[in-house]
């Protein structure tokens, strides 16, 4: 199950599970079902999506947040952060390269209008990412 499946991490999760195997199950609001159902996910509601998690899996460990870190070790779940390396950069580009994860762009600018590309970022709840080109 991937909380806020429809989100930029969210989405790129989906894709990531679904290509090493796994169903997937994404929570999103009803206008993003849509989308989830055309990345392969299984849609669900909302919902108290973390604290509902640790009730329905046996291994709590099994459960990951890349956001609710300040509720970690009271749910006994872990907390995901950032692992960059050139060898998941490489594998995430044959991923992409075999059509299997693709990158929603919700908007891009350029470097001048950095200001505007940070507004659309605090908007929130919009699905995409923003790029900043610094052409």
């Amino acid at each position: 199950m991937i909380h806020a499946a429809a989100g930029g991490v969210g989405t790129i999760a989906v894709q990531l599970a679904l290509a090493w195997g796994a169903t997937v199950i994404g929570t999103a609001s009803e206008r993003n079902h849509d989308y989830l159902r055309s990345l392969g996910a299984i849609p669900v509601s909302y919902g108290d999506a973390l604290r509902a998690s640790v009730h329905i899996v046996e291994n709590k460990y099994r459960i990951g947040t890349i956001v609710s870190f300040d509720i970690v070790e009271q749910l006994g779940v872990r907390s995901i952060r950032s692992q960059r390396s050139a060898a998941r950069l490489a594998e995430l580009y044959d991923l992409y390269a075999q059509g299997k994860l693709n990158v929603h762009i919700r908007k891009t600018f350029t470097l001048p209008h950095a200001a505007d590309a940070h507004r659309e970022v605090e908007i929130g709840h919009n699905r995409g990412k923003v790029v900043l080109s610094v052409e």
